[in-house]
């Protein structure tokens, strides 16, 4: 399994969950992840998922949104969608602080 170690970066903490999947992503451009280890990183991450009623449909969403923007790239393979970071021109990865 992997772990970007995205926890240690400064200001970590403090991106939403859009910020911190964009983060993950861009931490390993060669490769992708499912949903569900996605969703899985980012609340290793450290991200408070409390209160939060369907996170799992807000990590889909968000993936689909970043697919949308050309920010990422979906790939389907054996009915299976995974994820991986589109690369990106400087100033278009979210910076903490």
């Amino acid at each position: 399994d992997y772990a970007p170690d995205t926890t240690l970066e400064a200001g970590f903490a403090e991106l939403g969950i859009t910020d911190r999947i964009c983060r993950i992503l861009s931490a390993s451009p060669a490769k992708s992840f499912s949903p569900t280890v996605m969703r899985g990183l980012v609340v290793t991450s450290g991200f408070d998922v409390t209160g939060r009623s369907n996170f799992m449909a807000e990590v889909h969403t968000i993936l689909k949104r970043l697919v949308d923007s050309g920010e990422a790239e979906e790939i389907v393979s054996n009915k299976t969608k995974t994820y991986k970071c589109i690369d990106r021109p400087a100033g278009k990865i979210p910076q903490a602080g």
